[in-house]
C-alpha cells in the first residue's frame, strides 16, 4: 500500500513536472516571438528616425528660405510703394509742364 501511494505520488510529480516543462517551453517560445517583434519594431523605428532627421533638416532650411523670401517681399513692396510715389510726382510734373507748354503755344 505504501508502495502504491509512493508510486502514485511519483507519477503525479512526474506529470506535474512534465506539465511545467511544457508550460516553460510555451513561455520560452512566446518570449522568443516577442523578442523578434521587439527587434523588428526597433529596426522600423530606426529606419523611420533616419527618414525624419533629414526631413527635419529640410524643414529648417525651408523655414530659413521662407523667412528670407518674406524679407525680400517686404523690401520689394516698399520699393514698389516708393516707385509709385515717385511716378505720381513725375506724372504731376509732366502734366504741369504739358499745361505750361500748351499755354506757351496758345
Amino acid at each position: 500500500m505504501l508502495k502504491e501511494q509512493t508510486t502514485d505520488q511519483a507519477r503525479r510529480w512526474f506529470n506535474q513536472e512534465a506539465a511545467i516543462k511544457d508550460a516553460l517551453k510555451v513561455a520560452q517560445k512566446a518570449e522568443e516571438a516577442a523578442n523578434k517583434r521587439l527587434h523588428a519594431a526597433g529596426q522600423t523605428y530606426t529606419e523611420l528616425l533616419a527618414k525624419v532627421v533629414p526631413l527635419h533638416e529640410k524643414i529648417v532650411e525651408l523655414k530659413a528660405v521662407a523667412d528670407a523670401s518674406k524679407t525680400r517681399i517686404t523690401t520689394l513692396e516698399e520699393r514698389c510703394v516708393s516707385q509709385e510715389v515717385n511716378l505720381g510726382k513725375v506724372e504731376t510734373e509732366l502734366a504741369a509742364k504739358n499745361e505750361a507748354f500748351d499755354l506757351m503755344k496758345a
